[in-house]
């Protein structure tokens, strides 16, 4: 069997075929549904077009709303096989995003990760403004070691308003571009703020 989609965060199968073959490698019986949710420790089919074949080979067409069908695969067997977004390239992930999008499939996820690609560029920018207009201010107090644990202190915080924001755009509560530059926009106002005022 194959199938288009697998999301993570709901469990579900979208876009399944399931071929079931005859000793001699003829067709048996083909299953085409919209998705499989996982419930209750078994793959719940729902909207299937289940097609079997007679000896002679002359199909037979079935409707059903939903029905339970067993695979030997759970959830975490497919997270293992899934398009990991945060291993693709820029180009590789667009690439993808257009695919499934084009098939009909929320693309939300894999958005807030390709925009979030597009930003990450810009963090050592903002950290090296913020690193930098800290270590002005306290070497002229004398504080290296203080303007070393700030560092720390802020690279530390950034990632974890990052990985915040980015969790909040994959479960759909913040807007995809917000999601994925809100670190940027945070950081990067303050790094404007603090070097103005090294600056004056």
């Amino acid at each position: 069997y194959n199938f288009k989609m697998f999301d993570v965060e709901k469990n579900i199968l979208r876009g399944i075929t399931i071929n079931q073959l005859n000793p001699d490698f003829t067709m048996k019986m083909r299953i085409d549904a919209e998705r499989a949710e996982w419930k209750n420790n078994q793959w719940l089919f729902f909207n299937l077009l289940i097609t079997t074949f007679d000896p002679d080979n002359t199909p037979a067409l079935e409707w059903s709303k939903e029905k339970i069908i067993a695979l030997p695969e759970v959830p975490n067997d497919f997270k293992i096989i899934q398009k990991d977004a945060e291993k693709m390239g820029y180009f590789e992930l667009r690439r993808y995003v257009k695919k499934i999008q084009a098939e009909g499939y929320d693309v939300s996820r894999y958005l807030v990760d390709l925009y979030g690609k597009v930003a990450f560029p810009f963090v050592c920018l903002i950290l090296v403004l913020i690193g930098m207009s800290f270590s002005v201010r306290l070497e002229r107090s004398g504080g290296l070691m203080q303007s070393l644990a700030l560092g720390l202190v802020i690279g530390f915080s950034y990632w974890i308003v990052h990985a915040f924001s980015m969790s909040l755009g994959k479960s759909g509560i913040l807007p995809v571009i917000p999601a994925a530059w809100a670190s940027n926009i945070l950081f990067g106002g303050l790094a404007a703020f603090l070097f103005s005022r090294v600056r004056t």
